[in-house]
């Protein structure tokens, strides 16, 4: 299952990659790639450090993102229930609720979102495990997940660098 999912996690992003848009790719740890989609029609830029994390059901990505230099944003599983907050709990630390984010577009909620993130992610460099529980819609089910974070810091020092390179 986990091949077909990164099957179709490779050709979303490759259809990002068409028409107008080139993307980089960095493999710079195990299990975690760092990837840059340029827009030029929307002259946008969309970096991320991405793995999968091993769920419930399947398998399901876990997301740290940056648009056009701003973030960082988690994507979380398939989190797309608009009245639920993903969570992210790392090792045996505190559980981070995770503002719901439509697309980036809210600045209030994009700046909630981001303060999230930041404080997320200092727990993400350390750990070793993330525990993640995230709701689809429409159901509001909580599916859960866990993400080995072997080889995250170095993803996201290497993230950090291709966003600096950025317009």
């Amino acid at each position: 299952m986990r091949g077909v999912l990164q099957g179709a996690f490779a050709l979303a992003l490759a259809g990002c990659a068409a028409g107008g848009s080139q993307m980089q790719t960095a493999s710079v740890a195990p299990g975690w790639e760092v990837k840059c989609i340029e827009d030029h029609y929307k002259d946008s830029r969309r970096c991320f450090a991405a793995t999968f994390g091993k769920g419930d059901a399947m398998n399901a990505p876990f997301q740290v993102i940056y648009q056009n230099r701003l973030g960082p944003f988690l994507m979380v599983g398939y989190h797309t229930h608009p009245t639920m907050s993903a969570t992210v709990r790392v090792d045996d630390g505190k559980v981070h609720y995770i503002p719901t984010l439509n697309e980036f577009l809210a600045v209030q909620t994009a700046s909630e979102h981001t303060a999230v993130a930041n404080r997320v992610i200092d727990d993400l460099v350390k750990g070793r495990t993330a525990y993640v529980t995230y709701y689809s819609w429409p159901s509001a089910i909580g599916k859960k997940m866990q993400v080995d974070l072997t080889g995250f810091a170095a993803a996201y020092e290497h993230l950090k660098k291709e966003i600096s390179k950025g317009a």
